[in-house]
């Protein structure tokens, strides 16, 4: 198994222009793979006697070219001119299963990253060797014992971040404090209901943020276009949008830890949030909650604490059924927040009652 430890590293202004260099390298080689594969692609089209386009073939004929063309590539690390090519790759791959859309141009944003082969750094406690980058001070040493596959450096807002990817020896597992069972009802009111009749509450940063988020954007909008004023205001934005993702993701990673610790076996329902986010109304909440991420979360730390997790099947009516006798009401809204059955009369939180259902799905 797995698993990347994100660490903030601390370059010093001339590291930092190397970066910034090296993420626009990524960018810009990205970028002409894909002009490149489209443009042999539209001559395919126009004669079928002419080849299809290789993502390989396109690489060796830039690395012909990028001496005398792109000379300025060779002041960032090989990698950064080399992985776009396998990450194209990948991008047509899932397209052509169906698993995401056409590839798309990237553009300069506050995120941005390059990748690094684990032969091409050295890490030694709190500091690590990155090619033509030199020395880095790290805030943290790496968590993990295992062997290191890869590196990515990423520049998110203001700040700079390598994140280790480290394949995990087979011995190496997360204790559980206790064994118990628990049944997850996802929603927005309350973040998760459990079976117990718990209730968790998300911090909801995007609405908690608006007010501010829409100012911030107007004082952007405002500003004139390549200035200074408005690449410090596109900044404020930029660490404001960090900010709220930071303290959705410090929630989602300490509760779902906090369920892997006291639960073996844990009940989900399966969500179809694509679905979902087709309500207007409701989208905006939706996406402040991030049931997918936290969903991904628990997957791999049921691995690590070697719980088992059930994902309830789509079209089960956990919300309908009486968890009490099993009678299925038809008619109930989402209006009603709880459920009173007509069978056996018993009256119970809607929420709870359907994390009573998933908990006895299984």
């Amino acid at each position: 198994m797995n698993l990347t430890h994100k660490i903030e590293i601390l370059p010093n202004k001339k590291q930092q222009v190397i970066i910034n260099k090296a993420c626009g390298t990524a960018r810009f080689t990205y970028n002409y793979a894909l002009k490149k594969h489209e443009e042999i692609y539209n001559k395919y089209k126009e004669n079928n006697n002419k080849p299809k386009p290789n993502i390989n073939e396109i690489k060796k004929e830039f690395n012909k070219i990028k001496e005398s063309q792109f000379p300025w590539i060779y002041e960032s690390p090989k990698d950064a001119n080399q992985q776009p090519f396998a990450n194209l790759k990948t991008a047509f791959d899932r397209f052509f299963k169906g698993q995401s859309k056409y590839p798309k141009l990237k553009k300069k944003k506050h995120n941005e990253s390059f990748y690094i082969s684990n032969d091409k750094f050295k890490l030694n406690e709190k500091e690590v060797t990155l090619p033509i980058i030199g020395k880095v001070k790290m805030r943290e040493k790496l968590r993990f014992n295992g062997k290191i596959a890869n590196a990515t450096i990423s520049k998110i807002a203001n700040k700079f971040y390598i994140n280790i990817n480290v394949q995990l020896n087979e011995d190496y597992k997360r204790t559980r404090i206790s064994n118990n069972k628990i049944g997850l009802d996802l929603g927005i009111i309350d973040f998760i209901v459990d079976n117990n009749g718990k209730k968790v509450k998300s911090p909801k940063p995007l609405k908690r943020y608006n007010k501010v988020l829409k100012r911030t954007q107007r004082r952007l909008s405002k500003k004139k276009l390549n200035s200074n004023n408005r690449k410090k205001a596109k900044m404020k934005l930029n660490k404001l949008h960090f900010r709220i993702s930071n303290i959705r993701n410090d929630f989602l990673h300490k509760l779902s830890t906090n369920i892997c610790r006291e639960n073996q076996i844990i009940n989900i329902e399966n969500l179809k949030v694509g679905n979902m986010m087709k309500n207007h109304k409701l989208a905006k909440a939706i996406s402040d909650l991030s049931w997918h991420s936290f969903r991904t979360m628990l997957e791999y730390k049921c691995k690590l604490y070697s719980n088992k997790l059930n994902i309830v099947d789509t079209f089960y009516a956990s919300s309908k059924l009486c968890s009490s006798c099993g009678n299925k009401k038809t008619n109930l809204s989402l209006a009603n927040r709880k459920y009173n059955c007509d069978v056996c009369g018993v009256c119970i939180d809607r929420d709870i009652n359907a994390a009573i259902n998933i908990y006895n799905y299984i």
